[in-house]
């Protein structure tokens, strides 16, 4: 329904209107009564009556037929007003569907999205997991704090987790206050690829090379001091010490791969950390101030820009010299009771 067509039913009734007015057949008032339709010498002529009366008739007819026309076209109207209310109706009711499929399909897409979070979770604690397990199995960096001691290469470093050392080795040298050293590499315990049978028979060679005269026995770990570094360690006590509760001044847990092992605040944080990882009895055993953190970075780097390599190398060479004073000084002022004199050797095992 348009407003043309309201506009052309409100002009159909109009036009009714008009031919049903009888006031548009009456004569002028200053022409006397009836002057329009009788002439003034016929008043009374019944004729000229009938043929008003007739012409009236004629009209209401047409007024009638207009009326119709007008009710027919409003009826109309209405009924295409009718199936356009349906019409937008049904649209409306469409869209609803949608808009009900759509909240149902973005409702089960969430709980898709939901379950993903859910399985990502996971893997991330399966992949934390397995790195965390790696990080136990990496090499603690033993052989790489043999050569930053003894200022050598003569100690194979590995930059795999697999520990190079398959064979202890021993190595002299002396220290700037003329105190004589000699360093003893055991193989590792932990992360060597020798059997359990293998490993205790060359470490049982290794003491005898020592004459079993132990003045320090250094147990390196890399990062956290898991269930193996405290087998070593249980080891370490029963094996060469017989259960000596004089094991603190023998003992010095070495932990490497510490960037801030300049930082007094940080190495007291992680001490704290071990003695609720490991408990306090390993890490009070091991006495006071004997446990020491270090960084001796890699220096047998290749590859890449040899620019930035050898900056790189330069760099981690400085860092390894501030290690090795800070281990040497910790032997003086720590581990001094347990040492002779300079005319004397005084020899370290190296564990991990």
């Amino acid at each position: 329904m348009t407003s043309n067509n309201i506009e052309d039913a409100l002009g159909l009734i109009g036009e009714a209107q008009r031919l049903l007015d009888v006031r548009n057949y009456l004569p002028s008032k200053t022409a006397g009564a009836f002057r329009s339709i009788i002439p003034i010498g016929s008043l009374y002529d019944v004729s000229l009556l009938h043929s008003f009366i007739d012409k009236y008739k004629h009209d209401a007819t047409g007024a009638q037929t207009k009326l119709s026309n007008a009710e027919r076209q409003i009826s109309n109207c209405f009924q295409a007003l009718d199936r356009e209310i349906s019409n937008k109706g049904g649209q409306i009711t469409s869209l609803i569907d949608q808009l009900t499929t759509a909240q149902g399909q973005n409702s089960r897409q969430i709980t898709e999205i939901n379950e993903l979070n859910v399985q990502l979770g996971e893997k991330q604690e399966q992949l934390d997991a397995v790195q965390s397990e790696l990080k136990d199995f990496e090499g603690s960096g033993k052989s790489a704090l043999a050569n930053v001691i003894t200022e050598t290469n003569n100690f194979k470093e590995s930059e795999y987790c697999v520990s190079e050392t398959k064979e202890g080795k021993l190595e002299k040298f002396t220290a700037k206050n003329g105190i004589k050293y000699h360093i003893i590499d055991t193989i590792g315990i932990n992360d060597t690829e020798l059997s359990t049978q293998e490993t205790l028979k060359k470490l049982k060679e290794t003491t005898r090379q020592s004459n079993y005269n132990l003045n320090q026995v250094l147990l390196v770990f890399g990062g956290r001091f898991t269930k193996a570094e405290t087998k070593v360690f249980n080891l370490i006590k029963e094996k060469l010490f017989k259960d000596n509760e004089d094991i603190a001044k023998f003992i010095t847990l070495v932990r490497t791969n510490f960037a801030d092992f300049r930082n007094e605040n940080k190495c007291k944080n992680d001490i704290d950390r071990l003695k609720t990882q490991i408990g306090k009895e390993i890490v009070e055993s091991c006495g006071e101030g004997k446990i020491i953190h270090l960084d001796n970075p890699p220096i047998n780097i290749s590859g890449g820009d040899s620019e930035m390599v050898e900056t790189q190398i330069n760099l981690n060479k400085k860092i390894r010299e501030l290690s090795r004073k800070k281990i040497l000084d910790h032997l003086l002022f720590h581990c001094q009771e347990n040492f002779q004199d300079q005319e004397e050797l005084n020899q370290m095992m190296m564990f991990n």
